[in-house]
């Protein structure tokens, strides 16, 4: 409320600074004439301007929200200026006064720097600088003796002793202050507030609230959670009223409670847990314990012992030589390292292991036993069986099919299947027919590999043969004198006799490239067609339905036609003399210069 009036008395000082060093002027108003509208006389037009309905400039001053221009008189110091509504004087740097007539008349006086004064309606102030400010309004009451202040209204007050005294009340938004920097400080408001009174804190909010003397005690609260502190870190408590929930530490010790329990250590020696269906005990290093619903376990690690149990399971173990595991018809109890029973009650199903010496197996399906990792014999009652005596011997046959395979190492594997056979001799002879392929091998001689697909024969290293029936294309050598590789899908064919024979044909685009070494060669594609024989070369074709040719005997003569309607050339020792003559260019060459004769005949 104070800043209103100090920042009009600024305002009234600037403009006065402004104005003041101005030159001395015409009157604003006829200058702006001068140059904006034109001279009454040399118009003829009126020049009242109070008539409705005008055009041209008068017209548009007035749609334009149009104001008269100020009239103005400054001889330095002293400036006047009058309008239709307020006139200022001004005697720079003592004297000011503005007066301001009709809807919200105000006046204002000053006498620079000891008074000032203005009156506006029921408002009003006076200044006697720099003892006392009187301010006036219907909705409040200021005076000010410097340090002092006092403003009320009707709802409440502002005093003060600068800088040492603050005090304020809002009965309409129940609110105040009372502040004795830097000592007390208090806010409040009517959802809380805020104090400070040396280290002592308190602050207040719909009902949460924060409070401490920093750093030996803080508590609070937050809707439904609280937390006390005292002595940082020497105790904490928190709590949490809608789950239930508390925590409270006392370094090392700690205690928390929840709805259907408690938990409680020492850290990290001890730590206890309780709920209605679980519980945890830990005493480190010696026990860990725990339970869940019926079940219990209970662990020793200095003695590598451990023991689970509940309805459906129980395990334990005793140091590292002794352990068991039963949960729902499963079993396992192992001796360690000697021996090891495992297996399931419900589908009998047995097994017995003496590591490395003896294997025993029994299902209702197999029988399985193996003797010294030397003797095998495995049973699939109905299915196959395997004998062996390894690493030498083996033999696996089918009980239900015509099936056998008989290996004796290292090098003979020989068996027979419902769809073929196969016989190997490793790393020489391998020989195998199934349903869909076949192969031969005689390393690293010959190679024979038939499916569906591919046809494929390799004679190393002479003969390779890959026809490939997927793909409809056959890859062929006679190393090193025959190489043919045919593409029949994309009738796309090359062929060697090498070295003196090349043929590169692909009829899908019409090209092809044939070369009989050194005697002739050939290149075709859609435009034209190129043959040589030794140093003869003929080049025809036809390019945009314009043929043309050309014939050479490398490096003596040349001639042709060009792919021009009128054309022709020849040429001697590659220019040594020439003619060439396309459309009416005629150009004629003589020891490889040419000479444009198209002018001289023009």
């Amino acid at each position: 409320m104070i800043d209103r009036y100090t920042t009009a008395v600024l305002s009234a000082l600037m403009l006065a600074m402004i104005l003041l060093p101005c030159p001395v002027m015409a009157d604003d108003s006829t200058s702006a004439a001068s140059l904006e509208e034109p001279d009454d006389e040399k118009t003829g037009e009126s020049s009242d301007k109070t008539a409705v309905g005008l055009h041209g400039i008068e017209l548009k001053e007035l749609e334009e929200d149009y104001e008269p221009k100020p009239k103005r008189f400054i001889i330095p110091p002293y400036y006047s200026e009058k309008s239709e509504r307020v006139k200022t004087t001004a005697v720079f740097p003592l004297f000011y006064s503005r007066q301001r007539t009709g809807e919200g008349a105000r006046k204002d006086l000053g006498l620079m720097p000891f008074y000032w004064r203005y009156r506006e309606g029921p408002s009003s102030a006076d200044v006697y600088f720099p003892l006392y400010w009187r301010f006036r309004d219907p909705e409040f009451k200021t005076d000010i003796i410097p340090p002092v202040y006092y403003n009320r209204d009707d709802h409440g007050y502002n005093l003060g002793l600068a800088p040492l005294l603050f005090l304020g009340k809002d009965e309409r938004r129940k609110s105040g202050y009372q502040v004795l920097p830097p000592l007390f400080w208090n806010f409040k408001n009517k959802h809380g507030g805020f104090m400070w009174a040396g280290w002592y804190y308190d602050y207040r909010n719909r009902g949460d609230s924060d409070r401490g003397v920093p750093p030996l005690f803080f508590s609070g609260r937050n809707r439904d959670k609280t937390y006390l502190t005292i002595l940082p870190p020497l105790f904490w408590r928190f709590t949490d009223e809608v789950n239930y929930k508390t925590t409270t530490v006392l370094p090392p010790l700690f205690f928390k409670t929840r709805e259907n329990g408690w938990s409680a250590g020492l850290v990290p020696l001890l730590y206890f847990a309780r709920d209605e269906n679980w519980a945890r005990t830990l005493i480190t290093p010696l026990y860990y314990g725990s339970r869940w619903g019926k079940g219990r376990s209970h662990y020793f690690p200095p003695l590598l012992t451990y023991y689970r149990h509940s309805p459906n399971l129980s395990q334990g173990g005793v140091a590292i030589f002794y352990h068991w595991y039963e949960k729902e018809g499963d079993y396992l109890k192992m001796y360690s390292p000697l021996l090891w029973r495992y297996g399931n009650e419900r589908t009998d199903d047995r097994s017995l292991l003496v590591p490395p010496i003896f294997y025993k197996r029994d299902t209702p399906v197999s029988d399985d036993t193996m003797v010294g990792l030397v003797y095998w014999n495995f049973h699939e009652h109905y299915r196959e069986r395997t004998f062996a005596l390894m690493p030498i011997f083996g033999h696996n046959w089918s009980l239900h099919e015509k099936r056998w395979r008989t290996w004796v190492a290292p090098t003979f594997d020989v068996g027979v299947h419902p769809d073929g056979y196969h016989a190997r001799i490793y790393p020489i002879f391998y020989l195998g027919r199934g349903k869909r392929d076949n192969h031969l091998v005689l390393a690293p001689i010959f190679w024979r590999f038939v499916d569906e697909e591919d046809r494929n024969t390799v004679v190393f290293p002479l003969i390779w043969n890959f026809r490939d029936l997927a793909h409809n294309s056959l890859d062929r050598a006679f190393f090193p004198l025959w190489w043919q590789f045919d593409d029949y899908r994309r009738h796309d064919y090359k062929r060697v006799a090498f070295p003196l024979v090349w043929d590169f044909n692909d009829e899908k685009n019409d090209e092809r490239s044939t070369v009989v070494a050194p005697l002739l060669w050939r290149d075709r594609d859609p435009v034209s067609t190129m043959t040589g024989v030794f140093n003869v070369v003929l080049h025809k074709g036809e390019i945009k339905e314009n043929p043309f040719w050309t014939f050479q005997i490398f490096p003596f003569i040349a001639m042709g036609k060009p792919p021009a309607p009128e054309g022709a050339y020849w040429s001697f020792l590659g220019g040594l003399a020439g003619w060439r003559r396309q459309g009416s260019t005629k150009e004629l060459k003589i020891l490889w210069i040419p000479f444009d004769l198209t002018k001289d005949e023009e």
